[in-house]
């Protein structure tokens, strides 16, 4: 069977966001996710996520089924259960179908984050912002909702995916060019970014 390596890039327009769940103190509400470096990246459970998303999307606008690789790559989830018999118990069970495809995390380009950490400029990545609640009676902001967060200044992230159905790559380059936005407080125009630059590598498993 064959099977397909892709790799893409994800170029942002604007500041986005990617949390990691944690505030510093009273100064900002929430932070960006860093790696070791303190430089951002995406996870790969981010990007697969979106992306199974918008191809079911996609199918659902068709009025078709996905296909069988669909479980291949993304596993099956309680909204897409697999039933099997068991003859000792006589009944069925859930079968839990892990996707054989793994998808690494969207970082900088190699040569860009050896840049940025010789220089020292980890800092130069971020931004903060802040926004509040406007009352519309007065035009004013409310009493407490005052918020900032960190932000990711527009760039440029790397990410591949291993071990794709070679049948199923043309609705996963689909899947990514449905993709927008990506991010925290996608509402609020960040995250807008496209997906391109696909490169494949095909080979017999």
């Amino acid at each position: 069977m064959k099977m397909t390596n892709l790799k893409y890039t994800i170029n942002f327009f604007g500041y986005w966001h990617c949390g990691c769940g944690l505030a510093a103190g009273a100064d900002v509400d929430e932070l960006v996710l860093k790696d070791r470096n303190n430089l951002p990246y995406i996870p790969g459970k981010t990007i697969k996520g979106l992306l199974r998303e918008n191809i079911e999307d996609y199918f659902t606008f068709l009025g078709t089924d996905v296909p069988s690789d669909f479980v291949e790559v993304f596993g099956n989830s309680e909204d897409r259960n697999h039933k099997k018999y068991d003859k000792q118990k006589d009944n069925r069970y859930e079968l839990i179908v892990q996707g054989k495809s793994f998808f690494k995390n969207a970082t900088l380009p190699i040569d860009v984050s050896n840049t940025i950490k010789g220089c020292h400029a980890e800092d130069f990545m971020i931004k903060e912002i802040a926004s509040t609640a406007i009352q519309e009676s007065t035009g004013t902001a409310k009493k407490n909702t005052l918020r900032k967060i960190e932000v990711v200044v527009p760039c440029t992230l790397e990410g591949e995916i291993i071990n794709i159905p070679n049948a199923f790559v043309p609705y996963v380059e689909i899947g990514f060019k449905l993709i927008k936005r990506l991010g925290e407080n996608r509402n609020r125009g960040l995250g807008r970014c496209s997906f391109n630059n696909f490169k494949t590598e095909v080979y017999e498993n």
